[in-house]
């Protein structure tokens, strides 16, 4: 890396710290960042400081105009992704939308080579689909039949160390793709780790498919435990703290921002940047 990246990462973290207010609470909110990387790379001392660190700061650093802070939810998931990750498992986690399963995945997905996140929607198709997670993993699907892209996920999964999908939204797929869950666990059952998630809605489609014997339903649910992981929904003087973060001071407006989010962070987000637009004399 060359001095005038590193002159850019340095001035985007001063900006970073300026806006948290100290570089001990900066690092707080960075992940493996220590107060003393922070002093050492504003003071211009970076003889030991690897690429690697350079990178991760970059990342956290830039486009920061919108802050995460650690809630309830966050904290179980990243202790949930790498457990699940460490030991092969296959799990549903059930959470109303805008809570933070899919910030949380991103930022596991980030510090762990090979986790994989797919974004999934209605409009998929099962070849959609599986370009999806060999995009995310790298992967080529051209010229590949729907059969021969399934085998090259599978020889990925099967190829690397301690491997983890994880499929968002998963309460938005078609069933036939579903069934698909039951071809990755068989072939993959102790090596590679698995993670269905999505609204309330996801557990109902599985429950209704087993009562009505819909083909795989059942199967499937065998295959994520016959259970449900719902994680500890989010603390309002948690979703208070997220706009706090992101430049509200006002008490009043904390509190009104927090009690119309209805536990949801993107309302927590979107109160916010309307709350920053307003002229000064309006928003005090």
């Amino acid at each position: 890396m060359n001095t005038e990246t590193k002159q850019h990462i340095k001035n985007d973290l001063a900006q970073f710290v300026q806006k948290i207010g100290s570089q001990l609470g900066a690092s707080k909110r960075m992940r493996e960042v220590s107060n003393g990387t922070i002093s050492n790379i504003l003071a211009g001392k970076w003889d030991n400081i690897a690429d690697a660190m350079w990178l991760s700061i970059q990342k956290q650093v830039k486009n920061s105009e919108w802050m995460h802070n650690d809630t309830s939810l966050s904290k179980f998931m990243d202790f949930f992704y790498t457990d699940i990750m460490l030991y092969s498992e296959v799990r549903c986690v059930i959470s109303p939308s805008d809570t933070g399963k899919t910030h949380s995945a991103k930022r596991h997905v980030s510090n762990n080579t090979n986790a994989f996140l797919i974004s999934c929607d209605e409009c998929m198709t099962k070849r959609d689909f599986l370009e999806a997670i060999l995009i995310a993993m790298g992967e080529s699907s051209a010229g590949k039949t729907t059969r021969k892209m399934l085998n090259s996920i599978i020889d990925h999964l099967l190829r690397v160390e301690t491997p983890e999908l994880i499929f968002d939204e998963f309460d938005k797929v078609k069933d036939e793709i579903f069934l698909f869950l039951i071809s990755f666990y068989n072939r993959t059952e102790d090596k590679a780790a698995i993670i269905i998630q999505g609204t309330p809605y996801l557990k109902q489609r599985i429950e209704d498919g087993v009562k009505k014997g819909k083909k795989g339903f059942v199967e499937v649910f065998t295959r994520i435990n016959s259970r449900f992981v719902e994680p500890p929904q989010n603390k309002p003087a948690e979703l208070m703290e997220i706009a706090r973060l992101n430049g509200v001071a006002d008490e009043e407006e904390l509190i009104r921002i927090t009690n119309d989010s209805d536990g949801s962070i993107r309302r927590i987000k979107s109160s916010t940047k309307v709350y920053l637009r307003r002229p000064k004399k309006l928003a005090a």
